[in-house]
């Protein structure tokens, strides 16, 4: 939805997709993919992209910091980064932790669970100048994260 709403907009909005049946259906709505890792992208094309929307992602990668370098390279300086996912230090997840009905603990596709802190802290680290945190209006227990770079 975020890259045909782009699309929409006027912008120039580009999937990055590994597995070929996800990518071929993404292609069949109209929607250009880049079928590759976003390592290799980062090393062909640096410096690409204004926005790079992580929405749902970086919980799913098991090395989530190199992941998160090659996205960093990709952006342009004053590029935007967002990223989606859950977050463990929120008082809801700490409710529902307790009561044993946290949807999270179950998730077997999820090899993380990051907090706030610590994903600001690595953006920092990284050469971000602005992290900004809301509470995500889709998922239940998740944030949005928006940085400058």
């Amino acid at each position: 939805m975020l890259l045909t709403l782009a699309g929409e907009c006027g912008f120039d909005a580009v999937a990055s997709e590994i597995r070929p049946d996800v990518a071929q259906g993404l292609r069949n709505i109209g929607i250009e993919v880049l079928e590759d890792t976003i390592e290799n992208l980062a090393e062909k094309a640096p410096g690409s992209f204004d926005v790079i929307s992580m929405c749902d992602v970086l919980e799913h990668v098991a090395f989530p910091l190199p992941t998160l370098d090659a996205v960093i390279r990709l952006l342009r300086p004053g590029g935007v980064l967002v990223i989606s996912c859950p977050n463990r230090e929120s008082k809801a997840w700490t409710s529902l932790s307790e009561i044993h009905e946290n949807p999270y603990w179950a998730e077997i596709e999820h090899f993380h669970n990051f907090s706030f802190r610590q994903i600001k802290g690595w953006l920092l680290e990284r050469g971000f100048t602005r992290v900004h945190c809301g509470v995500s209006p889709r998922y239940r227990l998740c944030m949005e994260v928006v940085a400058v770079f």
